[in-house]
């Protein structure tokens, strides 16, 4: 049997809409921190929402961490079986390439339904003590997310701050 420690969960939520040419930005600063959470604080279980966007986009840096370091997992937390119904077709075939690539699927309902997705963003933010998420805009799902993370005391990292601040400091 396998024991999953809270402690070492890291959970990911941020925004749906991420260009192009900000993606391997992204991507980079959220492997950097999974990497760090690995090797300094033995974390070892990440969580993902399975949504468009930043979701995907951490779901597959872990699957190439996992390549690395083959004690991590991927679990996804899907809020209904239908998530994809309305997608682009490259955003379905990102996404059957995440679900295919999983250790664990969690779904939390068959059909959409109003409420299932904060339903999938507080289940994850409950079993998990750390928080990696791309917040650039105070509304939306990601914000009302963080925020409840907040109130339960999750540590938490914003890559959109980080890369913010990373391009604000003078290079000598």
């Amino acid at each position: 049997m396998v024991i999953i420690l809270k402690d070492k969960i890291c959970m990911f939520t941020g925004h749906r809409n991420i260009s192009k040419i900000d993606s391997n930005l992204i991507k980079t600063y959220v492997k950097e921190n999974v990497k760090n959470l690995i090797e300094n604080r033995d974390y070892n279980v990440f969580v993902s929402g399975a949504a468009r966007g930043f979701d995907i986009l951490a779901a597959n840096a872990v699957i190439e961490l996992k390549k690395e370091y083959s004690n991590i997992k991927l679990m996804l937390a899907i809020p209904c079986l239908n998530q994809t119904n309305g997608w682009r077709e490259e955003d379905k075939l990102e996404y059957i390439n995440i679900v295919e690539n999983a250790d664990k699927l969690k779904i939390l309902s068959t059909d959409y339904k109003d409420g299932c997705m904060i339903k999938r963003n507080n289940y994850m933010v409950d079993m998990s003590s750390y928080c990696v998420y791309y917040l650039r805009q105070k509304t939306g799902g990601t914000y009302k997310t963080v925020n409840y993370a907040i109130d339960k005391k999750l540590v938490l990292v914003n890559i959109y701050e980080l890369m913010s601040q990373d391009m604000n400091t003078d290079i000598d």
